[in-house]
């Protein structure tokens, strides 16, 4: 007998890391991914969010200097990055779109109709959105690819954007997105024959595309400090309180819906149901849900992310994380639940709003009338009529045919009178040839190394710009946006919580978006995305893991 029990005792101790790792992995992982929610915005209401918000901040483990590593910091490019812990110079996402070789603009989630046609109320639109511009696989893959017979693993990417739902879902997970067009949830046949019924049922009972009107009521109705770093009167704020109408003779007819807390709402509904769906008594299946609400960023780019609007859309998903961690938490221990909460990149104020305060080096520049200055100086000095195409922050792209019909000699020529002209614009600090930019050694975290992280070389342009701090680049009427190399737009939340597991930490030191991927792998116990740069997250694996 006492043979027998140092037997077991020797079993226990060389099986016991496994038996921990296995005791970790969750059968619910929800990542929520908030468009435009910096970490700075997030610490500032702390002290005011009350529900799912508040409670993985005061309990998770929580990395207060995690960034984004990129000169522009786009929606896809930051969820993208997250999903499959590479850059975009490697994962091929170096925006939400960019100029082809044709001089076509492509969207980042563009694919034909006949291999990807999206899915319509009464059939299928005449184009297509797919994964095939994201060239790695994601952690989502990765999950999907380790399901075994016994252990059944689903994955969902759901949004209000069709490229945050597409870039997390992968090759493998589904995607499903709003429809600004019809209203509805929907998807396209990459992932999907025709919509689940589940689906079709959530579209016909919330009946959005139905509505005339829509309310956008405070998160507090009854209290006012939330709000009291506000002096402007309610009544004369635009939405915020008001009821709006839907016009559907509109080219965008559900603009002001997607604007409003309730957008993020339905799409918090649509996850529970989701979940519901495809969560089982086996405790061998697995799940991942990546919630990717977009309504902070549509009101963030109108009135900045210090405005009333932007600060209760903030209150209002910290309200519907609260109800949604409540609703699954009923069936699913929370032990077996794992919430992750980041961003795909933060927002800054506007130059306008810098120089009243006396930051007097902000500057606007209008992108359009940037590219028509650069045109016509080139065709004075060049004969060259329309050579360059436009921009997409941070890249000036140039017509490639027109380019490349001229002699070495010529393009250089062209490229250094139109960096000279950039260079004397104010607000502009540095310009770059990609060639330049790829000779360049530069620390990691430096911000010439966040411009190198995006040179993919069929989707980059043939200069990138570099804007000095609260200097704006962008299309005429964009108040407020991102896209620069500076912490308030690539400063981000990264949370982890898992009641029991992970939790109750505090993180100073540098960390990035590159590091979520290959962390959300060990956690859920699967093989790393393929492209994963960095290593797992500190506080998460145990020091004595010999595995990490």
């Amino acid at each position: 007998m006492i043979m027998f029990k140092k037997f077991l005792a020797s079993i226990f101790i060389l099986f016991a890391p496994c038996i921990l790792i296995a005791q970790r992995i969750p059968r619910l992982t929800i990542v929520l991914v908030v468009d435009q929610l910096s970490h700075n915005k997030l610490m500032e209401l702390k002290p005011y969010l009350t529900g799912g918000l508040h409670h993985v901040v005061e309990h998770g483990v929580v990395y207060h200097d995690a960034h984004q590593p990129h000169a522009g910091t786009a929606t896809a490019t930051g969820h993208t990055t997250l999903a499959s812990g590479t850059t975009a110079s490697i994962h091929g996402i170096t925006g939400n779109e960019w100029f082809n070789q044709e001089g076509k603009s492509i969207d980042c989630d563009y694919d034909t109709k006949e291999h990807a046609a999206v899915i319509a109320p009464h059939g299928t639109y005449d184009y297509g959105k797919s994964s095939r511009n994201v060239m790695v696989d994601t952690i989502t893959d990765q999950f999907i690819a380790a399901a075994q017979p016994y252990a059944n693993h689903c994955s969902y990417s759901l949004s209000l954007k069709s490229r945050s739902a597409i870039c997390t879902a992968g090759k493998l997970g589904k995607a499903l997105w709003f429809d600004n067009q019809s209203g509805r949830i929907t998807s396209s046949k990459a992932y999907f024959d025709a919509l689940p019924q589940w689906v079709n049922r959530f579209n016909e009972a919330k009946k959005i595309d139905t509505l005339t009107t829509i309310t956008w009521e405070r998160a507090f109705i009854k209290r006012d400090y939330p709000y009291r770093m506000f002096s402007q009167e309610p009544a004369k704020i635009p939405l915020f309180g008001k009821t709006i109408a839907i016009d559907r003779t509109h080219k965008e007819p559900y603009e002001h819906f997607v604007q409003t807390p309730q957008a993020n709402r339905l799409l918090f509904e649509l996850a529970r149901i989701c979940i519901d769906e495809h969560t089982s008594k086996n405790n061998n299946d697995k799940m991942l849900l990546w919630l990717c609400p977009s309504s902070l960023d549509a009101i963030g780019h109108e009135f900045g992310p210090h405005s009333v609007q932007a600060t209760d859309m903030i209150y209002h998903i910290d309200l519907e994380l609260f109800r949604l961690y409540n609703h699954v938490t009923k069936h699913i221990r929370k032990k077996d639940v794992l919430i992750v909460v980041s961003a795909d990149h933060g927002i800054g104020s506007c130059p306008e709003d810098m120089q009243k305060l006396g930051y007097t080096n902000a500057h606007r520049i209008i992108a359009d009338d940037l590219v028509a200055q650069l045109n016509d100086t080139v065709y004075k000095a060049f004969g060259i009529k329309n050579i360059l195409l436009g921009i997409k922050v941070p890249s000036l792209f140039f017509n490639t045919h027109k380019l490349h019909s001229l002699s070495p000699e010529k393009q250089e020529l062209i490229l250094e009178t139109c960096k000279k002209q950039l260079l004397a614009q104010p607000g502009i600090s540095n310009v770059w040839t990609s060639q330049e930019l790829r000779a360049l050694s530069a620390p990691e975290s430096s911000i010439i190394q966040y411009f190198k992280n995006q040179l993919y070389d069929t989707r980059i342009g043939q200069l990138l710009i570099q804007t000095d701090p609260y200097c704006l680049l962008a299309k005429k009427g964009q108040q407020y946006s991102h896209r620069s190399p500076y912490n308030y737009d690539t400063h981000i939340p990264l949370i982890f919580y898992q009641s029991g597991s992970h939790e109750r930490a505090q993180w100073y030191n540098r960390v990035t978006s590159l590091q979520c991927a290959p962390t959300l792998a060990y956690l859920l116990g699967i093989q790393k995305p393929a492209a994963a740069l960095k290593p797992l997250l500190p506080g998460i694996a145990p020091t004595n893991d010999p595995q990490f």
